[in-house]
């Protein structure tokens, strides 16, 4: 993980090299506004529309490890989609709390001598993206549907809706799709009062040396953290079904539940199908299975799992545990492989832009059949696990 970092912050300067070469040419503004266009969101393919709230939630019983205050809970914003009647819809911007976010996510990038301004410029079109969902949808009250859970885990420095593309697809499938901002674990998290919480998690400096006891000393406590935000969830659904009016928590059923994640959410979404006996199935796009703690692995999980990632990771550790959970875990697991891809495939990236081709930030696969793909294994695997069964 540490040496994909490393490649994303090479593909970062590439990319701030090319935007500066156009300088002798135009400003920079207007070359940025030219040639860095994002495109919406592509529609789902269901029969639902899709709405979505988001909500502040506090863990009562978890003390906050990112802080110093004694006193300090666990908080955790989270974003839930839910299906609604096909109608035309008000999209909400792909970006909530835009100029709060576009600057702490710049200022991520000082460290590469760039001023977090012409990062801002790089960004700005984002505030233009639209998404297939309305914001505060009205739950339709006349409905007897109740739709499975599926609860999605960002990656290293990710952020909640950084998968929207397959989550507003699978709601429009019949489900209900909640994502966590992992506190300090996202690249910022806003809360309900616009109290922040900066990325904290950051990496072990590359020029210190380390050894694997460092390594799981320090990951093993964060995907569990993260692993409980999951597990808090499903905890708080359960309670608001009980003591809350609001209709949205009984159109879920809580009796068939899936998780899936990119990368170190990957990792975090297999973890907790075997911390959390009411998962019921769980998929990882390009996981980090290196957190995992070794007896996981070596007990396997005996619950259907599904990775799909690229042909390799840089650290070969990453897949000889995979393989060797697959093999533990009781025919259960099943790993695909695509070719032509890289790590941020995974993610709503390549959707936005070709110039992330042109910078290897993606692989050479078609951004639309990237997609295609995903949306497809997403939906048969949880059809197979949270409908059929």
């Amino acid at each position: 993980m540490i040496v994909v970092k490393k490649q994303f912050i090479l593909y970062i300067k590439s990319f701030i090299l090319i935007i500066l070469s156009f300088h002798f040419f135009s400003s920079c503004a207007y070359v940025v506004r030219q040639v860095v266009k994002f495109k919406d969101l592509p529609p789902p393919q269901g029969v639902y529309s899709v709405g979505s709230k988001i909500y502040t939630w506090t863990d009562e019983s978890r003390d906050e490890s990112f802080t110093s205050d004694l006193g300090d809970k666990r908080r955790i914003v989270v974003q839930v989609w839910y299906p609604i009647k096909k109608r035309p819809i008000n999209k909400m911007p792909y970006l909530d709390n835009y100029k709060l976010r576009i600057q702490p996510i710049a200022d991520q990038f000082s460290q590469l001598g760039v001023s977090s301004k012409i990062i801002s410029l790089i960004l700005a079109d984002v505030k233009n993206v639209k998404t297939n969902t309305e914001y505060n949808a009205p739950i339709d009250s006349n409905s007897s549907n109740h739709f499975p859970l599926i609860i999605f885990s960002h990656g290293l420095g990710g952020m909640k809706n950084q998968n929207s593309i397959q989550i507003e697809e699978l709601v429009s499938n019949g489900y209900v799709v909640i994502a966590p901002d992992h506190a300090f674990d996202a690249n910022i998290t806003i809360f309900d009062n616009n109290d922040i919480a900066p990325f904290k998690a950051s990496e072990y400096n590359p020029n210190a040396k380390y050894t694997i006891e460092d390594f799981y000393a320090y990951r093993i406590p964060q995907i569990q953290t993260r692993s409980k935000d999951l597990s808090f969830i499903i905890n708080q659904i359960q309670d608001k079904q009980k003591k809350s009016d609001e209709e949205l928590w009984n159109i879920i059923n809580l009796d068939k539940i899936g998780v899936f994640g990119h990368s170190f959410g990957g990792g975090t979404s297999i973890l907790t199908s075997y911390n959390d006996n009411r998962v019921d199935a769980a998929v990882a796009l390009d996981g980090w299975i290196e957190p995992i703690p070794n007896k996981v692995v070596d007990l396997g999980i005996n619950k259907p799992f599904l990775y799909i990632g690229r042909t390799e990771w840089e650290d070969t550790l990453n897949y000889y545990k995979l393989d060797k959970l697959i093999e533990n875990s009781n025919a259960k697991g099943k790993g695909i492989i695509l070719s032509d891809t890289e790590h941020f495939d995974y993610t709503d990236t390549p959707y936005f832009n070709d110039i992330t081709k042109k910078i290897k930030v993606s692989g050479d696969m078609p951004s639309k059949e990237i997609v295609d793909t995903l949306n497809y294994y997403l939906t048969t695997f949880f059809n197979k696990h949270l409908k059929e069964n």
